[in-house]
Parts: structure tokens; sequence; C-alpha cells
């Protein structure tokens, strides 16, 4: 039985699974729609002084491509576990109230960050869910978080020294 489950949610990482044209629609609309509150947030202090999380992130391009390329993955792994460990897994017994249960976790990682990321986080969770249960794959998720979390990081790095300058924060 564990190997039948295994096998499905690893399938979740096949670029086959699901619905390809409709993961990267509905992940570029999304983004669009994010981008704006990102901004915004940007200019924030509370955003400054937790972003980019690599502190040395402008102390050289590859600091900052290294970086993301590691946060890149960091945020796969993250993807795999909640939207296809935990929401694909317990889809079979709750369908689409698995959200639910996914997003509890999902919400509580964000307790560190500022208050309106974490209350953010609990849109940010029902939308990457619904769009991972609607295209049966995780990579609509991946690829927006990764956008997201990119975008915060390069709008972050206005308020630190330029490249090659002083660490940020």
């Amino acid at each position: 039985m564990k190997l039948v489950y295994a096998r499905r949610v690893v399938r979740l990482l096949s670029p086959k699974s699901g619905r390809p044209v409709r993961f990267v629609r509905y992940s570029r609309g999304l983004f669009a729609a994010v981008l704006p509150a990102v901004a915004i947030a940007s200019t924030t202090q509370a955003f400054r002084h937790t972003y980019p999380f690599y502190r040395l992130a402008n102390r050289s391009y590859a600091d900052l491509v290294i970086w993301e390329a590691l946060y890149a993955l960091q945020f796969l792994s993250l993807e795999f576990f909640f939207r296809g460990f935990i929401l694909h897994g317990l889809r079979p017994a709750l369908g689409a109230n698995a959200v639910f249960v996914m997003l509890v976790p999902y919400c509580m990682i964000h307790y560190h960050k500022p208050l309106r990321e974490t209350l953010g986080a609990i849109g940010a969770g029902l939308i990457l869910g619904t769009l991972a249960m609607r295209t049966r794959s995780i990579w609509g998720s991946v690829l927006l978080h990764i956008g997201v979390a990119t975008t915060m990081d390069v709008l972050a790095l206005r308020g630190c020294p330029p490249i090659g300058g002083a660490a940020c924060h």
C-alpha cells in the first residue's frame, strides 16, 4: 500500500502529470495578480527587514544567483510536501476539503514572517491548493511560489547597499 501511495505522490513531480498548459496559464495569471501586492509590501520596514533571508545576497551576482537557485529548490521541496504529499495524499479521503487540512501547517510555517505575509499565506494556501487540485500537478504552485519569492528578494535588494557593498540589514 505504501509503495502505491508513494508512486502516486512522486508522479506529481512529473512535468507530464496533470494539465501542463493549464498550470502555466494559471501561474502567470496569478503572478500578475499578486505582483502589485508584493511591490507595495516591498516598501514596508517589516518586509525589508525580513528579505532577502540570505543577508549576503548583494555581495555579488554569483551569490544572488546561487541563493535564488537554492531557494527555488527549497520551494520545490515545500510544494512537494504541502501540495503533493499532504494535499494529494488526503484527496482520496477528503476530496476538496484536503485543501483546508493542508492549509493549517502551511500557514504555521509563515508565523515568523511579517504579519501581512502570514495572513496572506491563508489566501495563498487556498489558491495554491486549489491550483494543485484542479491541474493535478504541483508545478503551477512551484512556478508561482518561486516567481513571487524571487521577486520579493529582488525588490528587497533595493533597500540594501549595491552589489559588492556591505551586507543587507
